[in-house]
């Protein structure tokens, strides 16, 4: 992480290079400090082309989930779509990211959970899928609708987004 504004002396040179050249072909252009810089603060993970019936598809957002939360940003994910069925009680612990393991998805959900992601159903699932509030994983924080979703991606600077 930078501090200070302060860059190792072999990448200050390469920078200082690049930008003169970027900023020769812009003359007016400002170049912006490092202060001035903000980094996200949140991971917004969006499972919606994740089919639960293709286990191999799930490792990865769950594990990137618990990582970024390990790192302390804020994290949530949102399973919509076929995914949704994830956040229904006993779908996950039926499925293996690998054939073979012992650990289920809900093992994903469970440590990801444990590192501070924060899991979210999208609405729509409740009806697609016949469940109910009840029928929901404890480690599921609540339901949301596609507003939550588009405003979190288009009003709230600090959050980026990847999907799956």
């Amino acid at each position: 992480m930078l501090q200070g504004n302060v860059l190792p002396s072999g990448l200050s040179n390469m920078f200082a290079s690049t930008l003169d050249v970027a900023f020769s072909r812009t003359p007016n252009a400002r170049i912006p400090s490092l202060e001035a810089a903000q980094l996200a603060r949140k991971l917004l993970i969006m499972l919606v082309n994740t089919d639960p019936r293709n286990g191999e598809e799930l490792g990865a957002p769950f594990f990137q989930a618990s990582v970024a939360a390990a790192m302390d940003y804020e994290v949530e994910v949102v399973c919509t779509a076929t995914a949704g069925r994830l956040m229904k009680k006993g779908v996950a612990e039926s499925l293996v990211v690998k054939e073979g393991s012992p650990k289920t998805v809900y093992d994903f959900i469970k440590e990801a959970h444990e590192a501070g992601v924060k899991f979210l159903c999208c609405s729509p699932n409740l009806d697609l899928f016949d469940m109910t509030k009840e029928d929901l994983i404890p480690e599921c924080a609540g339901i949301v609708g596609g507003a939550y979703v588009i405003e979190e991606v288009m009003e709230n600077d600090d959050t980026k987004v990847l999907s799956y």
